[in-house]
């Protein structure tokens, strides 16, 4: 007998993209699924939605009376009713192309693959696709991500999910129902990154297998929730990449710690830390001090080649305020003279 795929989707006040999400999910060539549908109190008309789509099609749909608060919690919700070997979490404002999961089910018949994933394509509140998530990754490595791969897990999570979550939309993603741990219980303190410590703590010691063609749909619109680069946001990075190295063991081989290393300054510092500034200092002290672990002193030289850069950076609000209030002051000191003239 094969494996069987629970289909969860989450939903809160989506029943613009609804019909959208729910027949590319019944229009799936892989067919040996369950359909689980967790509406999380919402105040648009979502759920009549669910019914008119779905009309007799077999799912089970869960209402909640008060909103949770929590996509995580849904997740939660939704594996602890689930009966499937592989689980799909198909984010309710998502889509995905017909062979999605026929695709991904082909992968993991390999047992040792705990989840596997597929590129995605970014697409408007049209369904008009605006990009590929390839360049996601390309900050990373410009070709790794261009073809199929299955890679040992504990590498993969050093290597590549210290450095940023390179898994930038659940909906890509099918796991074994097995290995799932809520992220919750694993770290309740981290509010951002619930599904990266789920994939890190999954493929731990596993494998994980990437498929190149892309089959989901990410979709972007105001409502979208994305990760702030606030103080918070790279605080929660730090922390993350910390917990992945203690997670992994990686601390006790350095020798795993070269790429991370080489691509995680470079990063961080182009999304919030400035070597000029105090005030960053102060917030992201969490981020300096895990740099600091991985390259020691060699720090101070880094900051030194960044603080060129970083005065520039700081110092071009102020550079673009004076100048902009000077040619308004010539202009206003222009028009006073061109008046006296007349």
């Amino acid at each position: 007998m094969g494996q069987t795929v629970s289909i969860i989707v989450p939903n809160f006040n989506h029943a613009s993209y609804l019909e959208e999400r729910l027949q590319s999910i019944i229009s799936q060539t892989f067919k040996t699924f369950e359909l689980i549908i967790l509406d999380d109190c919402s105040s648009d008309n979502s759920v009549e939605v669910i019914k008119r789509v779905l009309g007799e099609y077999p799912h089970r749909l869960i209402v909640n009376q008060a909103n949770s608060g929590s996509t995580f919690a849904q997740w939660d919700r939704g594996i602890e009713i689930a009966t499937g070997d592989l689980i799909w979490i198909a984010e309710s404002d998502d889509v995905a192309a017909p062979q999605f999961l026929e695709n991904l089910v082909a992968m993991l018949e390999d047992k040792s693959v705990a989840m596997a994933y597929c590129q995605s394509l970014a697409i408007d509140e049209r369904s008009s696709v605006t990009a590929n998530l390839k360049g996601w990754t390309d900050i990373i490595s410009s070709h790794l991500w261009r073809n199929d791969f299955i890679l040992d897990g504990t590498y993969f999570a050093i290597n590549f999910l210290a450095i940023k979550n390179v898994i930038p939309n659940a909906s890509a993603v099918v796991f074994r129902r097995e290995h799932y741990i809520s992220p919750y219980r694993i770290r309740p303190d981290y509010r951002l990154s619930g599904d990266l410590i789920l994939y890190a703590n999954m493929i731990n010691g596993r494998r994980i297998a990437f498929c190149a063609e892309p089959l989901n749909f990410y979709r972007f619109h105001p409502s979208t929730v994305r990760k702030s680069r606030s103080a918070s946001y790279l605080t929660e990075c730090s922390r993350i990449s910390e917990w992945i190295l203690a997670k992994t063991d990686a601390w006790k081989r350095p020798g795993d710690l070269v790429f991370l290393r080489e691509h995680l300054a470079n990063l961080w510092f182009t999304i919030g830390l400035e070597p000029a500034s105090i005030q960053s200092w102060l917030h992201h002290w969490g981020a300096y001090q895990l740099l600091y672990r991985l390259h020691g002193p060699y720090l101070a030289m880094i900051l030194i080649c960044r603080l060129p850069q970083s005065l520039c950076r700081i110092s071009l609000p102020y550079r673009l305020w004076w100048q902009l209030g000077t040619q308004a002051l010539v202009r206003k000191v222009q028009g006073k003279l061109g008046t006296s003239k007349n």
